[in-house]
């Protein structure tokens, strides 16, 4: 039980540090959006460091709580690395292209939730394919 904990900690605590690494990506994709935008007196624009925090922390309490949920239902086998970085570049991505593309805010968490849920699907799908002798191999913590 306390291996689990363990476990499902780290994947949560990669998971917040990949999720900030993404609100990152994000707020940098909708400020580039914003300097190809024409400017209206009547928007205003929030600076590039709030939307970076904001990013972060939406990021970082997304990938916190995703992490562990995609690590152990769909991701058991996957190299922690891949199953953290790729859905979170998934995520980061998808929601950057709806704040570059698709007006209002209802559309952010789709666009987190469907690319980072299709790149954990993909992977999950890309370790079972592997053969036997080619997955990472696991080891419980604390054996050495």
């Amino acid at each position: 039980m306390k291996r689990a904990l363990v476990a499902t900690a780290l994947v949560a605590a990669l998971g917040a540090i990949g999720g900030a690494l993404g609100g990152l990506l994000i707020a940098t994709i909708a400020l580039l959006a914003e300097l190809g935008a024409p400017t209206s007196v009547n928007v205003v624009q929030p600076n590039f460091g709030f939307a970076a925090l904001l990013g972060a922390i939406w990021g970082a309490a997304a990938g916190a709580i995703l992490g562990p949920v995609f690590a152990w239902t769909l991701l058991r086998r996957a190299p922690l690395w891949r199953a953290v970085g790729e859905t979170a570049f998934a995520a980061a991505l998808g929601t950057g292209l709806v704040v570059a593309f698709v007006p209002g805010e209802a559309w952010l968490l789709v666009g987190a939730l469907v690319p980072s849920l299709l790149a954990a699907l993909r992977l999950r799908r890309e370790v079972r394919m592997m053969p036997e002798s080619a997955r990472p191999q696991l080891s419980a913590v604390g054996d050495r």
